[in-house]
């Protein structure tokens, strides 16, 4: 695969939630037609096909060259594997199950089998997140929540002058505007999707 290729797969697990223009302008392309010049010549129809594809597992990127010895401080590799989440949005962990995982996370970051509704090809049931819940939030992030009533639910997130808008992913015609969408306790950033086996 062509360096761009590799490049952008790894911006993908980095940021799932990635939409083609952010991707095109963090590897320095002015619109995204330029990834899907090299999409193409890799033989993936386009951007979207890619993503799946690289949140699904079923491709995975080569290791940037400086990063494939250098140690991850905040991350050893390994996360607690939180077997449920409370009402209150707390995370439990039961004995010392882990799950491993491939990017950065902050010290408050823990992994969460997913047993919600399926998203597209790359989430589904038994799928492992990585939560980050000391990362920023920004627009478009795919975020971990939770509500009392409804409880666990993924969301992405668009913040507003007062509050902030939640999507559906899977349905982006379901949307949370002020205040329905202050019911919702944002528990994280998700930072990566790990396949279901």
């Amino acid at each position: 695969m062509t360096d761009t290729v590799e490049r952008l797969a790894r911006l993908i697990r980095k940021n799932p939630a990635i939409r083609a223009q952010e991707a095109a302008d963090a590897l320095g392309y002015a619109e995204p037609k330029a990834l899907r010049y090299w999409l193409n010549k890799a033989g993936f129809r386009n951007f979207t096909e890619f993503r799946n594809r690289v949140l699904a597992g079923e491709y995975v990127p080569r290791p940037a060259a400086a990063e494939e010895h250098r140690p991850w401080p905040e991350m050893p590799g390994r996360l607690p594997l939180a077997t449920r989440i409370t009402a209150a949005g707390e995370p439990r962990f039961e004995g010392d199950a882990a799950a491993p995982v491939g990017v950065r996370a902050g010290p408050g970051a823990y992994a969460y089998r997913w047993s919600g509704t399926a998203y597209d090809a790359y989430l589904r049931p038994g799928s492992v997140l990585v939560v980050d819940a000391g990362a920023r939030l920004l627009r478009g992030d795919l975020v971990l929540s939770s509500e009392p009533t409804e409880g666990i639910a993924l969301w992405r997130l668009y913040p507003l002058d007062e509050g902030h808008l939640l999507v559906d992913p899977g349905n982006p015609r379901r949307a949370l505007l002020p205040p329905e969408s202050g019911r919702w306790r944002l528990l994280g950033r998700v930072v990566e999707v790990l396949a279901a086996p």
